[in-house]
């Protein structure tokens, strides 16, 4: 009889478990969003500072060139590098 008790709290037990963790809650979010931030808009530009050196132009020609796969049989257990 006891047996049978704690078999039927633990199912129910189970059940709620269930049944919240099933439901959306979304436990990271903020409970008060603070309105959008507006920008003034008074219509000066302002000056960025000079970027940092510029990337190389890539050659308008390229060169093609051959690449030669060749796999090999390795023995069990070995790893690359080792």
């Amino acid at each position: 009889m006891k047996n049978k008790f704690y078999i039927i709290i633990f199912l129910l037990a189970s059940l709620f478990i269930l049944i919240n963790s099933c439901r959306k809650i979304n436990l990271l979010s903020p409970s008060i969003i603070p309105p959008p931030t507006e920008f003034p808009n008074n219509g000066q530009i302002p000056e960025y500072p000079t970027p940092s050196p510029t990337l190389p132009i890539p050659p308008e020609k390229t060169e093609e060139k051959n690449i030669t796969v060749t796999p090999e049989i390795v023995k069990d257990g070995t790893v690359f590098g080792g």
